[in-house]
């Protein structure tokens, strides 16, 4: 076992291999401090409001001061949207409403990724595009955040998830990275 203190306080402990850092060590701002990611090949296939990927991922942030760097990538068919894609965190809308940021304009629709009238994956029946989004959170715990894949259903319409409109067993998968980033 090997011990690495500073002013007599232990920042590193190592024990058959393995150093583990103390917990009172701090990182400089925007350090990865841990990654999670998960996938689904779930396909769905949606006329209505609803989640499309429930409980995607999650993160327990270490610091209430600390960012939740969330990366998707969802595989989606043809669609037509009227409507649009939310994040959810802890089952509650969070992403703010940027004036302008998003087409369409319904209310509900607010805080939406993308709220475009037709095809967020591609234009062609039995294709499967892939829907590429980033967003710095300030979640603002220590508790676990667990982010969702929403769909919001303005008016008729549909959206196909991990797989094409026209679905000839053609398939893919999407992903949900979080990082958290040190304040």
């Amino acid at each position: 076992m090997a011990i690495l203190k500073l002013n007599n306080t232990t920042v590193i402990t190592e024990t058959s291999g393995i150093a583990t850092i103390s917990g009172n060590v701090q990182f400089p701002a925007g350090h990865v401090l841990q990654v999670k990611q998960e996938y689904t090949n779930t396909k769905v296939a949606k006329t209505s409001s609803g989640y499309i990927w429930q409980d995607a991922a999650s993160i327990t942030p270490t610091s209430t001061s600390n960012k939740v760097l969330i990366i998707l990538n969802a595989a989606l068919g043809q669609s037509n949207n009227n409507g649009g894609l939310k994040l959810h965190r802890n089952g509650s809308e969070f992403m703010p409403n940027l004036s302008g940021a998003f087409a369409g304009g319904a209310t509900s629709a607010s805080g939406a990724l993308n709220t475009a009238d037709d095809s967020l994956g591609t234009s062609q029946a039995y294709g499967i595009g892939n829907y590429l989004f980033s967003y710095l959170d300030s979640p603002n715990t220590t508790s676990a955040c667990t982010y969702s894949l929403y769909w919001y259903m303005a008016t008729g319409g549909s959206l196909a998830f991990n797989q094409q409109l026209t679905d000839n067993n053609g398939s893919s998968f999407s992903t949900m990275t979080l990082m958290e980033i040190s304040a």
